[in-house]
């Protein structure tokens, strides 16, 4: 079976792996050196709803840091000093309840501090049929991606019976569509 190249293949990396300890520690500062600044703080929270695993969740204020969600959708960000920080999450296609949280550290750890994520309402689509070469006959069954430009993996939709696919509810964008290797 030969494939008429109709479109661009797709490459998928991993956003992020491990477990609740491999996330929870990533931000925080050396135990020694935490000790000779004399803080060690730690605000943390989870993420639920329509996305929780690699979710970006970014700290700014009195220090700025960055982290990924677990696959449980927990969050953290250790070695704070006493002070004032706004935590946000983001991720493609999703909105958050709330869209950041403001947190005051004061002499103790702030956990707790929880968001629900959401899949923005869009209402695009993109479809197409995948055919033998030089033929209007379609491909049964086979995998079809749809990612970004960045080469990041969004949706997977399988041919129909006559080599149809469809992708639907798409926010605005730029994107690359292709049979799965």
């Amino acid at each position: 079976m030969s494939l008429r190249p109709m479109f661009m293949a797709l490459a998928v990396g991993v956003l992020a792996c491990g477990t609740e300890s491999d996330f929870e520690d990533q931000n925080a500062l050396p135990e020694e050196e935490s000790a000779l600044y004399g803080y060690g703080y730690r605000v943390s929270g989870t993420l639920s709803g329509a996305i929780v695993f690699g979710v970006t969740v970014t700290l700014s204020g009195a220090r700025s840091a960055t982290t990924r969600t677990s696959s449980t959708g927990y969050y953290s960000f250790g070695s704070l000093a006493n002070g004032t920080y706004t935590v946000r999450p983001s991720a493609g296609w999703y909105s958050f309840t709330p869209t950041s949280r403001a947190v005051s550290v004061n002499g103790s750890n702030v956990s707790g501090q929880e968001f629900t994520a959401s899949v923005v309402a869009a209402g695009h689509s993109i479809s197409g049929a995948l055919t033998h070469y030089g033929s209007t006959t379609g491909i049964v069954n086979w995998p079809i991606n749809l990612g970004t430009n960045g080469g990041t993996l969004v949706l997977s939709t399988t041919t129909t019976a006559l080599g149809y696919y469809s992708f639907s509810g798409l926010p605005d964008g730029t994107y690359v569509v292709g049979p799965a290797p």
